[in-house]
């Protein structure tokens, strides 16, 4: 006559439970390289969204504007009525300076990069970070 045996044995305990470590180290590994990408996706994101609005608000002020003053492949300078408005690239942020009242409309390292270049005497090109477009004064007097 046999004997039924009620439970497990220690080997089978071991093997299920060493499954169940593997299985939970790779959901586990899978889960933290979602977050990473996650978190870079995310910076680059708001790196990229952060450029949009800086181009968009100097494509703005320069179709405004009634005259450009100065431009380097740095910097510009624009008149609007009688104000003088200047952009430019400080310590990898971007630096509005308005009657020599400066502000800072970036934080660090969010633009890396800023151009200008006039093609023609009232045609701006804007460079902020991958972003690239063209303002036209529209007030030139």
């Amino acid at each position: 006559m046999k004997k039924h045996k009620n439970g497990f044995t220690l080997v089978e305990l071991l093997v299920v439970l060493l499954v169940a470590i593997l299985i939970l180290a790779s959901g586990s590994l899978i889960l933290s390289t979602f977050v990473r990408h996650y978190k870079d996706i995310s910076h680059q994101a708001e790196t990229l969204t952060i450029q949009q609005f800086v181009l968009l608000k100097i494509s703005k002020e320069i179709r405004e504007a009634d005259q450009i003053l100065a431009i380097s492949p740095k910097a510009i300078t624009l008149k609007t009525g009688k104000s003088s408005l200047s952009y430019d690239l400080k310590d990898y942020k971007v630096r509005r300076i308005k009657d020599g009242s400066s502000q800072y409309i970036t934080e660090e390292h969010q633009v890396d990069n800023l151009g200008f270049d006039s093609p023609s005497h009232n045609l701006v090109i804007i460079k902020v970070g991958s972003f690239e477009t063209g303002a036209f004064l529209r007030y030139e007097k």
